[in-house]
């Protein structure tokens, strides 16, 4: 009986150790299934990475020759305004000594308008010049604006003169839009001015050559 007893244990736990052994491989293949789902997951992935760092390193080259194109367009820019820079000086004191030797007075008519403008002063200082702006029929007020040119002239050329300057009378006229008679009245006055001194010298600057000049009649 007794023996009958420990056959039957016996029996009970071999079938139990089978179930355990059942379930031992049962959870070890779904740890390898889970396994080989991961690994083909985490290759996947590695798969992605790899492609990203792919365009990571394709976009830093070109991000170095986006770099170097524009340190070269820039270096570039530098030299062609550095080379401005030093023509510019260079003009620059070429002006301030061609300052030091001639002086240029500046003598615009033009007419706009009905008006008959005459603007004079000297050299590039705009802010100075001096306008006169006379109707066409306004005899008394032309006859002013010209009195008013010849006292200009008359104290500039004095100062000048103390300097020991050349001294350009510049004359700029649109031939084709300014009366005859105007312009021939300050022309002389230029002349005869220039020619009492050989320090100075009367230029005409024909802004418009290929046109005659108007008649005082139209």
């Amino acid at each position: 009986m007794r023996n009958r007893k420990i056959r039957d244990v016996v029996i009970e736990l071999t079938s139990l150790l089978d179930i355990v052994m059942i379930l031992i491989f049962a959870v070890m293949i779904d740890n390898a299934k889970l396994t080989q789902e991961k690994q083909g997951d985490l290759d996947q992935a590695n798969s992605k990475i790899e492609m990203m760092q792919k365009t990571i390193n394709n976009d830093q080259l070109i991000i170095e020759e986006l770099q170097s194109l524009i340190e070269e367009k820039t270096s570039g820019d530098q030299k062609t305004m550095l080379k401005r820079i030093q023509q510019d000086e260079e003009l620059l004191r070429s002006y301030k000594y061609m300052d030091t030797i001639i002086s240029i007075m500046n003598i615009s008519l033009k007419n706009e308008n009905g008006y008959r403008n005459i603007t004079y002063g000297m050299g590039t200082d705009g802010e100075t010049y001096k306008e006169y702006s006379i109707k066409k029929m306004d005899d008394d007020g032309w006859n002013d604006a010209i009195n008013q040119l010849k006292i200009y002239i008359s104290d500039a050329l004095i100062k000048e003169g103390d300097a020991d300057k050349m001294v350009y009378l510049v004359f700029s006229a649109d031939y084709s839009r300014v009366y005859a008679d105007d312009f021939k009245e300050i022309e002389n006055i230029l002349m005869a001015i220039a020619t009492k001194d050989k320090k100075i010298i009367y230029y005409s600057n024909e802004l418009n050559e290929r046109e005659a000049v108007k008649d005082e009649s139209n």
